[in-house]
């Protein structure tokens, strides 16, 4: 049987837009590397990995890790994050989809992994979010030991 619902999470990449991993091959596609370049990096490459968790964490600012991860990909590392997400747009049906359950009062959130300061267009946060939590901005709590 059913349950009525009270909130609504949701993540921004992937879930608010298209699908991250597609921009990525379009990058790739377009710096004329294998498609599966970015997406193999950040799952297999231990230092990518830690570049990418320093800066969705906050201890790494865009314009320390542009420079590293252009490095690792052999790519100009001016813009590198604008160029990796140049393919990724708005999903407008998702974002109906929580104008619709805000309007039938249905609390929605936002947490989400950032790629630096400044990536979100805030403008629509008030209409959509009841609250909003991005991981740049809040960084990592280390739980407090007795």
């Amino acid at each position: 049987m059913p349950t009525e619902r009270s909130g609504l999470l949701v993540d921004f990449g992937g879930v608010l837009t298209t699908d991250v991993f597609s921009s990525f091959q379009q990058f790739c596609e377009v710096e004329q590397l294998d498609p599966e370049t970015v997406r193999h990096r950040f799952r297999h490459d231990p230092t990518s990995r830690e570049l990418l968790a320093d800066l969705e964490t906050g201890r790494i600012t865009e314009e320390e890790f542009e420079p590293l991860f252009a490095d690792i990909l052999e790519v100009a590392p001016g813009g590198l994050i604008d160029r990796l997400f140049a393919g990724m747009h708005a999903d407008d049906a998702m974002l109906d989809a929580l104008r619709a359950a805000r309007s039938q009062s249905v609390r929605t959130g936002l947490i989400s992994n950032s790629w630096g300061r400044g990536r979100y267009d805030r403008s629509l946060f008030p209409e959509l979010f009841d609250g909003v939590v991005i991981s740049g901005e809040v960084g990592i709590r280390k739980p407090e030991t007795r």
